[in-house]
């Protein structure tokens, strides 16, 4: 009835020691939550230039047929961090979206 599951793997248990019991020491490292920065230091890209980044992206991954995470990952972020302060990459459905549009025409 249940789906098959790794007998050994505590990584469930975890996480629900961690996130309902806010047990944080017992989750690892990746479940961890990150640090927001407070709002006001926080830095924001306006909806126009945001606009034009997220196209930029979109057109990044038609071209050079990247994945559509292909900016959530890791080394993408920090770099994006230190380009464009404040800009967050497209969500995927965001691309899905803009993608049928952008075949339409």
């Amino acid at each position: 009835a249940f789906p098959k599951s790794n007998q050994l793997s505590d990584t469930n248990l975890r996480s629900h020691l961690g996130r309902a019991h806010k047990f944080t020491d017992f989750l690892y490292p990746s479940q961890r939550p990150t640090k927001q920065l407070p709002e006001e230091e926080t830095l924001s890209v306006s909806g126009q230039n945001k606009k034009a980044l997220d196209t930029a992206a979109i057109q990044v991954i038609l071209e050079d047929s990247h994945a559509f995470n292909t900016f959530r990952k890791s080394g993408m972020q920090k770099f994006l961090s230190l380009a464009t302060p404040g800009y967050r990459d497209p969500d995927r459905k965001t691309v899905v979206k803009r993608l049928k549009s952008m075949y339409k025409e």
